[in-house]
């Protein structure tokens, strides 16, 4: 049995209807869409690494300068201990924004929803 190309609507990366004229057309675009979302998510791992390293790298530092002795932890309020920091130049601990990270979490959080909702109904069966 044969499958007939000359008709083939599809949805594309847009979720909108599209018409491709070949097989190569619709790979095409599916390659082209595919490099996009690894070099978008390659950019987000190194800006992740490397708020990691500075994060780990301030660490560190606070670790060697209390044991050494040359920043004092003791007897000092909240206050104190930031001035100290910031005295240090320690950067501050920010949280991590992950770009389109609502809208994905919000996917995520609705698909972990139905399957909890799933499993539920499955239970009460």
């Amino acid at each position: 049995e044969t499958v007939s190309t000359t008709n083939m609507h599809l949805f594309d990366a847009s979720m909108t209807m599209r018409r491709f004229a070949t097989p190569e057309a619709v790979l095409e675009h599916f390659f082209r869409q595919r490099l996009f979302q690894y070099q978008r998510r390659k950019d987000f791992q190194v800006a992740d690494m490397k708020a990691r390293l500075e994060e780990v790298s301030n660490r560190a530092r606070y670790c060697t300068m209390v044991h050494d002795g040359t920043l004092s932890i003791v007897r000092k309020t909240v206050a104190q201990r930031k001035e100290d920091l910031e005295t240090n130049r320690f950067s501050k601990m920010a949280q991590r924004h992950v770009p389109g990270a609502s809208e994905a979490s919000q996917v995520v959080e609705a698909a972990q929803a139905a399957t909890d909702a799933a499993g539920d109904l499955a239970e009460s069966e």
